[in-house]
């Protein structure tokens, strides 16, 4: 089998497109998504509507896990702000929750922690950032230590992981480690769009960059109003690296 990964799309349909289109042309048997469906990007419905419509299976991101979670009360006009989730006073998180539907909201809310697939024999386990949650972070060049603490007790062949937007490939133990890298941002210098083919029963990686049109996805940031100033979208997408800014020294518009 030929199986394809992507992952940590976040709104970026441009990206995703370019994406789908290279898939096309591989024709993989499958498609799996690591999560970081919406968040951060100028198109998170459209996104969470694609990838929907084809019917892949997505794991759920740390923010796939926010954004329900940040949802106002229904009631919101006659509670005060303060009294919302935290990160729903945040213009960025409404601005992200104002354009996905009740239906996205749920299906995220939804998307499990882990996908497990056999494969020949081979046991696949996908998850966003590592086994145990969404939020730490498998580091290639971290200590064997670290990463072997993160593997304990993994029943798997294969683990794959997101969430740190940079593509690696290693095998530690009995475990082959895979990243795809990420399709709506990079953070390794490397603009292009990423994502990984992988035949588990031959042993056989392949980790895939795609260039897409970079303007389209700002000009989709501008039409829609985007949270983010436009210039600090653009540069991100340009350098493929988003610098990491306080979040309460963000400026919110473009």
């Amino acid at each position: 089998m030929r199986l394809a990964v992507i992952g940590d799309v976040h709104g970026n349909r441009v990206a995703l497109e370019a994406v789908l289109d290279a898939l096309a042309r591989e024709r993989p048997d499958r498609v799996v998504c690591l999560g970081d469906l919406a968040f951060r990007g100028p198109e998170p419905g459209r996104v969470v509507a694609r990838l929907r419509a084809l019917g892949i299976p997505c794991v759920q991101g740390n923010t796939d896990l926010m954004l329900p979670a940040a949802r106002p009360p229904e009631d919101a006009a006659r509670v005060p702000p303060a009294c919302w989730p935290p990160a729903a006073s945040l213009p960025w998180v409404r601005w992200h929750l104002e354009r996905l539907g009740a239906d996205d909201l749920a299906y995220l809310a939804g998307l499990p922690l882990a996908h497990r697939e056999d494969v020949g024999g081979q046991r696949l386990l996908f998850v966003h950032a590592t086994p145990q949650d969404t939020t730490s972070t498998i580091e290639p060049l971290g200590s064997r230590a670290e990463v072997e603490l993160r593997l304990r007790d993994v029943e798997a062949d294969w683990l794959f992981v997101g969430h740190i937007h940079r593509a690696f490939a290693l095998r530690l133990g009995r475990v082959q480690l895979v990243n795809p890298g990420a399709v709506g941002f990079s953070l390794d210098r490397d603009p292009r769009a990423a994502y990984a083919l992988v035949e588990p029963e031959r042993g056989r990686i392949a980790l895939e960059r795609v260039p897409y049109d970079v303007e389209a996805a700002v000009e989709a940031a501008r039409r829609e109003g985007f949270c983010f100033p436009l210039d600090e979208y653009r540069r991100a997408l340009e350098d493929g690296f988003w610098e990491a800014v306080p979040w309460e020294a963000r400026r919110w518009g473009a």
